[in-house]
């Protein structure tokens, strides 16, 4: 026959496996996320560089040019 000790062992086991599983669970979502957002949010931010460093240069090129003109 369970004692109440056993009972209240039993309780925390139980609510520790609960905790466990939201654990796992969290676990996995985060991994998703390294895997599969951030890998694409740094291909985004390399190709804006790529285009504002463009940006940047044709129109450096275009000062330059207008300076010589005028």
């Amino acid at each position: 026959m369970p004692t109440k000790n056993d009972k209240i062992l039993e309780r925390r086991l139980t609510s520790l496996e609960v905790g466990q599983e939201g654990i796992k669970k969290d676990i996995s979502e985060i991994k998703e996320q390294v895997f599969n957002f951030i890998p694409h949010k740094i291909d985004e931010l390399e190709n804006k560089f790529i285009i504002g460093l463009i940006i940047g240069v044709v129109s450096f090129i275009i000062v330059q040019t207008l300076s010589k003109l005028f």
